[in-house]
């Protein structure tokens, strides 16, 4: 069995200092099994010219200014060919090899999770409390869906309910590789504007109850969070 082609896609605005490493960690897998595409936002502090260096064996990048994002994930999906999707967002890397021989659609791949100088392994979580494992874990099946600029932070997890992918996957496979997520972005910097967004998600899809237990939980480790610092 042939492993199906996945298209991964980058997005990245005035990184320069990371998008690199994560360049090159994506062009370090097996050509033959993935296409690579780079989403720029209209950087202006290098990062083009970078990705400029790499033009020879990026499949296809962009460089313009977005909605958000969401707005800039969506527009790799319109250039994506693969039977798979994966993003893999500046800053973050493949650490070996993430990608084998007769991978089913979709799949979940292990994440370990950078904060600072320490770093933890994910464990695949309930889908009723908030998204179960980094989407830079999840590689979706291609099927032209886009996210939702109706959330600004947790549309991932509105995206992969949509595509029922948790319903399929129930653990994490055991693998070498594993995607390096460094836990210092947007959505970690704001995480009340998170939560208030998954909660919204887990009303719609789950109800009620399941909202107020997400609630209840989130609540107390957002209050404390300032004092963990």
């Amino acid at each position: 069995m042939n492993s199906p082609l996945v298209s991964v896609i980058t997005v990245v605005y005035n990184d320069v200092k990371n998008i690199e490493r994560t360049i090159q960690s994506v062009l370090s897998q097996p050509q033959e099994w993935i296409e690579y595409i780079v989403i720029d936002g209209g950087s202006t502090d290098g990062t083009v010219d970078l990705i400029k260096q790499y033009d020879h064996l990026i499949t296809a990048w962009i460089s313009e200014r977005d909605d958000g994002i969401y707005d800039a994930m969506n527009k790799g999906i319109a250039l994506a060919r693969g039977d798979g999707i994966t993003f893999l967002n500046s800053g973050d890397s493949y650490e070996g090899s993430v990608f084998y021989e007769g991978m089913p659609l979709p799949e979940i791949m292990r994440v370990v999770v950078k904060n600072g100088a320490s770093r933890s392994e994910q464990r695949l979580g309930d889908q009723r409390l908030g998204m179960p494992i980094s989407h830079q874990g999840i590689i979706y099946r291609n099927t032209g869906e886009k996210y939702s600029l109706q959330y600004r932070i947790a549309s991932d997890y509105e995206f992969s309910l949509r595509q029922g992918v948790f319903e399929r996957l129930k653990t994490v496979p055991e693998a070498s590789g594993y995607v390096l997520y460094d836990n210092t972005g947007y959505s970690a910097q704001n995480y009340w504007r998170r939560d208030w967004e998954n909660l919204r998600i887990i009303y719609r899809y789950f109800g009620f109850t399941w909202a107020l237990l997400f609630a209840l939980t989130q609540l107390p480790k957002n209050l404390l969070r300032p004092l963990l610092v």
